[in-house]
């Protein structure tokens, strides 16, 4: 979970990496998606399925944001980076043999993502 830079949303990732007791065969390591929510109102910003961007095994794992406003979520079993546009739009930002690693894995920071690019 991270509060969005402009102080107004908490983004939350969900996924399902097989240690919750609501885990299921249509959700274990399938799952991937990013919520946001209106911190003054409670109400539901966005819910975006990242799982539809590859695929395979997901697990989001973490999320950071560019002073353009995009979010960019990695994702550990994808060995992948999705890019969320400040306007909803999800897309692969980045996809590497060198993010590949057995289990968890693929985090980033903000230093971390400026470094690839």
């Amino acid at each position: 979970m991270k509060i969005h830079p402009n102080g107004k949303s908490l983004y939350v990732l969900a996924g399902d990496v097989n240690y919750s007791r609501f885990t299921s065969q249509d959700t274990r390591k399938k799952m991937a998606r990013l919520i946001s929510i209106d911190l003054s109102s409670g109400r539901r910003n966005l819910d975006i399925d990242l799982s539809t961007l590859i695929s395979g095994k997901h697990f989001p794992n973490d999320v950071v944001f560019d002073q353009a406003g995009n979010a960019y979520i990695t994702d550990s079993y994808a060995h992948a980076i999705y890019k969320l546009a400040p306007d909803g739009t999800p897309s692969l930002f980045a996809k590497n043999k060198i993010f590949v690693t057995e289990g968890l894995g693929l985090m980033v920071s903000f230093t971390t993502l400026m470094d690839f690019c």
